[in-house]
């Protein structure tokens, strides 16, 4: 049967067990992305990603890897169009480890200017060898969502990452980082002094209680937009719906704002597939 427990900062965290499972699986959802980044700060999202990243392990004196490695666990984030997903998973001995160590994500940035550019490197290395306008997911895109901010790369542009700074990625973060824009999903052999654990350890950083009155209206402001054109493309494309489609586009057959509503509720998140570009 599926749980919930709210931590002390306000972030909810579910939970589906299994003791017949010899391991377990923690997510971290945090609703960003694309979808709600204007042109300047496209590529902010999946930035931070990274940074959050990078930034755990320099909080663990750069010893992240020695650890996951120790316990054979895996750490690793997917940035999606409308959020992240950060993610651990190991062995159920090792639960209070992965505890500890996916809650530093929360954690406010401390890495150098120097570690920073690093990261960004990486990333515009990654737009150079996926950032091609002229493939059939990225014409398809731009006729598909044209007028809205789905229509830019995930990862943002090569200008446009290299504005980021310390500071704008702070800021972002603070903004982003709140109760109302982040819950937990544990699965797997995971008991309830597990699950007590993991509270406690998300509680120990401070996040915004509420979503601010900017975001709250800046993200209604285009999950209204992007649905408006979601509706006028499904009106007039519908007839036409293709293999191609249907196989490589099923986030077009359900209106966006509906996906948002829901993976941000009470309900639970494994009733959704989420759409990868």
């Amino acid at each position: 049967m599926e749980k919930k427990k709210i931590a002390k900062n306000g972030i909810p965290v579910y939970s589906l067990t299994n003791e017949n499972n010899h391991s377990f699986f923690i997510s971290m959802f945090i609703k960003a992305g694309c979808m709600y980044e204007n042109e300047k700060e496209n590529g902010i999202t999946h930035f931070l990603e990274h940074a959050a990243i990078r930034n755990v392990n320099k909080l663990m004196d750069y010893k992240l890897y020695r650890e996951l490695d120790r316990c054979g666990m895996e750490l690793n984030a997917s940035t999606y169009s409308e959020m992240v997903h950060f993610f651990i998973s190991g062995s159920e001995r090792h639960f209070k480890t992965a505890a500890e160590i996916i809650s530093k994500v929360l954690s406010p940035i401390v890495l150098s200017r120097s570690e920073l550019d690093a990261e960004r490197s990486r990333i515009k290395a990654e737009i150079r060898e996926a950032g091609d306008k002229t493939t059939l997911a990225a014409v398809a895109a731009e006729s598909e969502w044209q007028g809205t901010p789905l229509t830019q790369l995930i990862a943002g542009s090569l200008g446009s990452v290299s504005g980021i700074t310390l500071s704008r990625l702070e800021a972002y973060r603070k903004r982003i980082f709140n109760k109302e824009n982040i819950f937990f999903y544990v699965a797997g052999n995971v008991n309830n002094d597990n699950l007590s654990y993991l509270t406690y350890y998300l509680a120990i950083n401070p996040v915004p209680l509420f979503v601010t009155p900017w975001t709250a209206a800046h993200q209604a402001s285009l999950s209204f937009t992007i649905t408006q054109s979601l509706l006028r493309f499904m009106s007039i494309e519908l007839v036409m719906l293709s293999n191609h489609l249907i196989l490589c586009h099923p986030f077009l057959l359900l209106p966006l704002i509906f996906l948002n509503i829901r993976a941000f509720s009470s309900e639970s998140v494994l009733q959704i597939r989420w759409p990868k570009f």
